[in-house]
């Protein structure tokens, strides 16, 4: 590859943006953008740009301005969740003569998340990118973010900015409540990771495609709840949810208007019907790229 290869990335404040720009700035011959909204323009990217990183100031609602700043860019990496600031910037990109773009995906396989009603502002980008764009683009998928099992850890401060709660399993409160028979099997990958993963994928040759899953591990829930307990040294109560007391709280969280219900009982019933898990097309093709199991993380915050 002659000269760097300049990628820039929308959305860097979060745990996510910060995982892929820190991996990106490990890369040799990548050159990264950082794009920021201007109302942000307080926060310290000190940490970045004194590693070399360029700090855009942008507006995501002018795609003119979001033109210009993706000037030379061949990749933009997007992790706004936001509909219309992502086909604004999907429209720029194309404008700008951008090669490759990857929207805010990050979650479970394209089967699974159509069945997320707060998943339709995704839907929403990949029908733009899917109407006549002229892009290579493709969606990277990594199961659940392993990092929730370090909400409440007493120790080391997690690495990145990621926003943490417990999920399935709250290993502070000793409790896991489980949809299905917690045999079902699902792909978890730490946030460090999947900057690694991504930040392979840029230096990739070849045509990207549609989909790149990752994974730290795919297992069952009763195997995380195993290795919870070798690492604390005690067991923990389990609780499991059947698919009817998943649907009935669905139907409640529905008539009650509440959101946050809503998504967390259709990712219940997603798990409780065995379809958590990711093909890792990106382990096969970055075999590079060394990844923490379930266990590594637990014994990494939780050990004594």
């Amino acid at each position: 590859m002659l000269g760097s290869l300049r990628v820039a990335v929308a959305g860097v404040t979060g745990g996510l943006g910060h995982a892929i720009v820190s991996a990106l700035l490990d890369t040799p011959e990548v050159e990264v953008v950082l794009l920021t909204r201007s109302s942000s323009s307080t926060t310290d990217f000190s940490h970045f740009t004194s590693r070399g990183a360029i700090l855009k100031s942008v507006d995501y609602s002018s795609i003119p301005n979001l033109t210009s700043a993706l000037e030379a860019v061949d990749t933009v990496i997007c992790t706004i969740f936001a509909s219309q600031p992502t086909i604004n910037l999907i429209r720029a990109s194309q404008a700008a003569g951008v090669r490759r773009f990857a929207p805010s995906d990050f979650s479970f396989s394209a089967t699974a998340s159509a069945r997320i009603d707060a998943h339709e502002p995704k839907r929403k980008v990949w029908a733009e990118l899917k109407s006549d764009c002229k892009l290579e683009y493709t969606s990277f998928r990594n199961g659940i973010f392993m990092d929730y099992f370090v909400c409440g850890a007493p120790k080391p401060r997690h690495e990145g900015p990621f926003r943490m709660f417990p999920f399935v399993v709250d290993v502070a409160a000793g409790k896991a409540v489980i949809p299905g028979t917690g045999e079902e099997k699902v792909t978890f990958t730490r946030v460090r990771d999947v900057g690694r993963f991504v930040a392979a994928a840029v230096k990739f040759e070849g045509r990207w495609p549609e989909e790149l899953g990752m994974e730290g591990e795919t297992m069952s829930y009763n195997e995380v709840v195993r290795d919870v307990e070798d690492v604390i040294g005690r067991k923990i109560e389990v609780v499991y949810l059947g698919k009817e007391e998943i649907g009935k709280a669905l139907e409640e969280a529905r008539e009650a208007r509440d959101e946050i219900g809503v998504l967390v009982n259709q990712t219940f019933e997603l798990l409780a019907d065995g379809v958590g898990s990711v093909e890792p097309v990106l382990n096969r093709l970055a075999p590079q790229v060394n990844v923490s199991s379930v266990k590594d993380l637990l014994a990494e915050y939780w050990s004594t």
